[in-house]
């Protein structure tokens, strides 16, 4: 490679550097984080036979995910509970996506400058904000990077390691065996009978022994929900597909006063328009390529009925590689390729730097930072979670294109939960949440005879069903909730929010 390529290259990774930069500062950020890190405490055997945080996610994290244990074990072994090392790390597998892609339009035969320009918007893309910076979300990051090193495997004709890292990318996600059967066509192509059976014969044993070991380890069905397949899904689908993809950000308008009809034509004719450029792209390397990166994960999540910004990260990989051969060869959808291009790239990290992440983050670290005092209390102690936060949406760039709001979760109580265990033997409640549109301020608690105050904006709080039935009285004002529990027996309450969250024995 020219030195010219080696520095295009090296300028592309540095500036993806500093476009999240933001995530240095950054703790363990998602839904899932310290409930993930509480099971990689657990023997590397174990590892292999447990679901997702070891079961406290319940239904929330229902998945057999053997790599990804084994992943956070080694995460927890290297970096024990340093966020940074954490999130220096799910950068680095972004930047090992991006270089992979690249690598792999250049073997499948594409140009040097198109394979520069897939990795850019791949690298840079506004979608990757939803994943990247998620500590317990870099799943999609590492599948992401099992299967492209498993597509450069099989596009250099190395087809046992092809199929070994095709089996990875499986115990990954579940979202992988979507791509096996285009795996299997391209290596017949490739590689005649020879290559196809050298690849597909370990998944002909390794595949049905995964299926199998996932359903003796997981409660049903697994998943979401135990009726899976929902034709909803396709709804999602068809109307912000492809407009999450081409116009990340720009949907505000669009999912709050467009009427549903609307949105589906206008999505099913976006659609259609991707559709025939991929068409066009059928016989051009490496169009079959982008193809199965992106329209394979999307039809399974179409199926499945899990379509969301978070799990866009493989298919935005071959939105990529698609939009770039538009540019380069294709003269009529050059245009409308740039065009998305551009809206695309105001939206990106080196651009627009999140916010939303850190909000959310510093939630948890309210929490957090009761390290000491939270160790020293007595053992059974029941503590009451008040303002923990569903989700931050305060940017209207992180909006999906079908609904009003983000899908930036914050910190689940079973995580809470699971980062109080590491330290003391304690029982956490339930007693309010919040879904913030602004950052989470100070609240101001004034603790009386009778019980006691908070004073700040709700910010949509409620109140669970639980803490409801355990007998707490709350008196709501616009922004001063007045709080008692009349029977309880040394229960104390944390008010999460602010530089620091408040933790105080109830009256």
């Amino acid at each position: 490679m020219k030195a010219r390529w080696l520095f295009a290259w090296a300028l592309l990774l540095a500036l993806t550097v500093v476009g999240y930069r933001f995530v240095f500062d950054l703790g363990f950020t998602d839904t899932d984080a310290w409930a993930d890190y509480g099971a990689a405490r657990h023997g590397w055997i174990y590892q292999l036979t447990m679901p997702l945080t070891d079961g406290v996610g319940g239904q929330n994290a229902n998945f057999f995910r053997p790599v990804v244990n084994l992943h956070y074990k080694l995460l927890r072994g290297l970096f024990d509970d340093a966020a940074l090392g954490w999130q220096i790390w799910d950068l680095g597998l972004h930047l090992l996506a991006v270089v992979l892609l690249g690598a792999c339009v250049r073997a499948a035969g594409g140009r040097r400058r198109t394979a520069l320009l897939a990795a850019t918007i791949a690298a840079l893309h506004p979608l990757g904000v939803e994943i990247v910076p998620a500590v317990a979300r870099n799943i999609d990051v590492l599948l992401g990077v099992m299967v492209l090193a498993g597509a450069l495997a099989l596009l250099r004709g190395r087809w046992l390691l092809a199929s070994g890292l095709g089996l990875l990318a499986l115990g990954t996600k579940e979202t992988a065996i979507a791509l096996l059967p285009f795996a299997l066509w391209a290596a017949w192509k490739r590689g005649g009978r020879e290559g196809a059976l050298r690849l597909g014969v370990p998944w002909a044993i390794g595949v049905p022994l995964f299926l199998g070991l996932r359903q003796h380890v997981l409660s049903g069905l697994g998943g979401y929900d135990e009726s899976p397949i929902s034709l909803y899904g396709f709804d999602y689908l068809l109307r912000a597909g492809v407009l999450e993809h081409a116009a990340p950000g720009w949907g505000g308008e669009w999912s709050q006063h467009w009427p549903w009809g609307a949105q589906l034509v206008a999505g099913a004719a976006v659609t259609a328009v991707a559709l025939v450029g991929i068409w066009r792209l059928r016989d051009r390397a490496p169009g079959p390529l982008g193809l199965a990166l992106f329209v394979a994960p999307l039809l399974l999540y179409g199926v499945f009925a899990v379509f969301n910004r978070r799990v866009l990260y493989v298919p935005m990989m071959g939105w990529a590689v698609l939009v770039a051969l538009w540019i380069v060869h294709d003269r009529w959808l050059r245009w409308p390729a740039a065009a998305s291009l551009g809206l695309a790239l105001l939206h990106s990290p080196l651009v627009h730097p999140d916010r939303d992440w850190a909000r959310s983050d510093a939630v948890t670290r309210s929490f957090e930072a009761l390290d000491a005092e939270i160790a020293a209390l007595p053992a059974g102690t029941r503590v009451w979670v008040l303002d923990r936060c569903l989700r931050i949406h305060t940017d209207p760039v992180r909006q999906k294109w079908w609904d009003d709001t983000s899908q930036n979760n914050c910190v689940a109580q079973y995580s809470l939960q699971a980062w109080a265990d590491e330290r003391a033997e304690l029982r956490l409640e339930r007693l309010t949440l919040t879904r913030p549109t602004a950052e989470v301020p100070d609240a101001l608690v004034e603790v009386d005879s009778d019980g006691f105050r908070v004073v700040r904006d709700p910010q949509g709080r409620s109140s669970y069903k639980n803490a409801r039935e355990a007998g707490w009285e709350i008196d709501k004002g616009s922004d001063s909730w007045h709080f008692r529990l009349p029977d309880h027996d040394g229960d104390y309450v944390v008010v999460l929010g602010g530089r620091t969250a408040q933790l105080f024995p109830i009256p």
